[in-house]
C-alpha cells in the first residue's frame, strides 16, 4: 500500500493462522483512533476470519495482485 502511495496511519503485524478476537478488534481499533485513521483494511485472508467480529470503524479487505515480469523464467525454477 505504501508503495501505492497511500497514507497508513499505522500497520500490526500477526502470525500466520492468528485467531482474531473481540479484544483484538477492540485493541486495534482504539490504536486505530489514536493515529487518526478513519478506517481499518486487512487482507483477504484474514478478513474471513474477521466476519463474526463487531467493528465500531469499517474495516475493508484489500484485495492484491501478483504479476510476473518474467513468468517464463519464473516457471523455469519451479
Amino acid at each position: 500500500l505504501r508503495n501505492e502511495h497511500m497514507n497508513l496511519a499505522g500497520t500490526r503485524t500477526f502470525a500466520d493462522h492468528y485467531r482474531y478476537t473481540q479484544s483484538d478488534v477492540a485493541a486495534i481499533e482504539e490504536a486505530a483512533r489514536k493515529a487518526h485513521a478513519d478506517l481499518l483494511l486487512t487482507t483477504a485472508k484474514d478478513g474471513v476470519k474477521l466476519t463474526n467480529m463487531e467493528f465500531t470503524l469499517p474495516c475493508l479487505v484489500v484485495a492484491t495482485d501478483i504479476g510476473l515480469d518474467d513468468p517464463e523464467r519464473f516457471a523455469a525454477l519451479l
